[in-house]
């Protein structure tokens, strides 16, 4: 693994931060692992996938998220180029989306939000636009 993070920095020039990083986001991967009782050659997007859904849970954000993925991509990735595994279990994870501000949070929302509601009549307790046109799996702060 080491030689993983002196790749990122002779290739990629990455700073100490970003190395101090990559290097608990991997060990929360194995951790993870090893509590299930899983070993690093039988990852599969699968796997990879509930690892992302247990750190949903815990609350993290968005970006720490997505910051998470984008070093397991990166180390997956590190660990085909030298054959090491056969096939990179993070390519189809997606990014999560970054949290909308409630309409009482963000003026130009709670505008938009009056716009929508004449244009749909809806007669909804709360119809703001981050309410109403939220997609799938998207995280949304409450305007409640």
């Amino acid at each position: 693994m080491e030689y993983f993070f002196e790749m990122l920095i002779a290739e990629r020039g990455a700073t100490e931060n970003t190395i101090s990083s990559y290097k608990k986001d991997i060990k929360d991967l194995f951790d993870y692992l090893e509590s299930n009782h899983i070993v690093l050659e039988k990852v599969t997007s699968f796997i990879v996938k509930n690892f992302i859904a247990e750190l949903s849970k815990k609350n993290l954000g968005a970006k720490t998220i997505g910051r998470k993925i984008s070093a397991l991509r990166q180390f997956f990735t590190f660990l085909v180029s030298d054959r090491i595994l056969k096939e990179n279990p993070t390519l189809n994870i997606i990014m999560p989306k970054r949290r909308f501000l409630s309409c009482r949070q963000d003026s130009v929302s709670q505008s938009l939000s009056t716009l929508f509601r004449r244009i749909s009549g809806s007669d909804r307790q709360c119809s703001c636009c981050c309410c109403r046109f939220r997609q799938p799996g998207g995280h949304i702060t409450s305007c409640a």
